[in-house]
């Protein structure tokens, strides 16, 4: 559905996208303890669609359970017990994402078999512009030139003030690792969609 109002070209959606995704990007203070304040007040306005997406958001930043936990009894304090069911939600939650071992692209998903060797595997994601200057930078032409991977391009918009695109990586594991860390460098939001795995 984000995809939707993003691709509506309606510019107030879009710049209220942009500055979603910045506030969340690393700055004085780490990207994990953002997304731990975007969980905090996610429950404490009682949602859990948002209490999802920044649970998921901190596994992905190296957040731990015991962090988690404190994270979740600051929300507890300060919303009261109307906040005990969305506690119920955001705990069953995290043990289904810690259970599952996600991690992010960090673990690559794996639906090819072996070329010569090498596990294959392919990954979806979303990258969005931040700043406006971001819209003329060939990001996915350096992708394509500096990476052994084949980049598909499954959704995208892109207008003089902000750009998204969607995402498929395929390639080896390890090369899909080290192009997605490069793009956590370049300031774009990025933020993973969907894995699927097959040994």
């Amino acid at each position: 559905m984000n995809e939707r109002i993003l691709s509506s070209g309606f510019k107030p959606f879009q710049r209220f996208f942009a500055l979603d995704a910045a506030a969340y990007e690393p700055g004085a203070i780490p990207t994990k303890y953002k997304e731990m304040m975007g969980l905090v007040g996610s429950m404490v306005l009682r949602c859990n669609d948002c209490i999802f997406y920044h649970l998921d958001r901190c596994v992905q930043e190296g957040a731990t359970r015991e962090e988690l936990h404190e994270a979740m009894n600051i929300a507890l304090i300060i919303g009261g017990s109307i906040v005990i069911p969305h506690l119920r939600y955001a705990y069953e939650m995290l043990d289904e994402l810690l259970d599952s071992d996600r991690s992010g692209l960090s673990e690559p998903s794996n639906p090819n078999p072996t070329e010569g060797g090498t596990a294959m595997a392919t990954v979806h994601i979303k990258i969005a512009t931040v700043a406006r200057d971001q819209v003329r930078v060939p990001w996915l032409w350096r992708l394509g030139r500096d990476f052994d991977l084949q980049v598909n391009i499954l959704k995208a918009n892109i207008d003089e003030d902000f750009g998204w695109a969607l995402l498929e990586l395929q390639g080896s594991a390890e090369e899909i690792q080290r192009a997605t860390a490069w793009l956590h460098t370049t300031g774009l939001h990025v933020e993973p969609v969907e894995r699927s795995v097959s040994e």
